[in-house]
């Protein structure tokens, strides 16, 4: 089976006792519209989805196995794509 990594590396939103993180759903939708196929669904399932800020080199030895990786890239996260990217 192809594994597929969802990338989506967002900030902590929120103050005081109020953390979060923003869900991926750009490359959630990604996903969701691919795996409407058949042939999609049959050889391809989602290894790991990364929505958390984390250092690149530590992303690139987390998804270094996988080949197939959907990204979403905001004004916010375009130099950690571009890292993980060039890796």
């Amino acid at each position: 089976m192809n594994q597929i990594v969802l990338i989506q590396p967002n900030f902590k939103i929120g103050g005081g006792s109020f953390t979060g993180y923003w869900l991926p759903y750009s490359v959630g939708c990604l996903w969701s519209y691919a795996a409407q196929e058949d042939w999609v669904r049959d050889n391809f399932e989602v290894a790991d989805i990364i929505y958390k800020r984390e250092e690149p080199c530590k992303l690139v030895e987390r998804i270094k196995d996988c080949k197939v990786f959907f990204f979403s890239c905001y004004m916010w996260n375009c130099n950690t794509i571009n890292m993980l990217h060039k890796r």
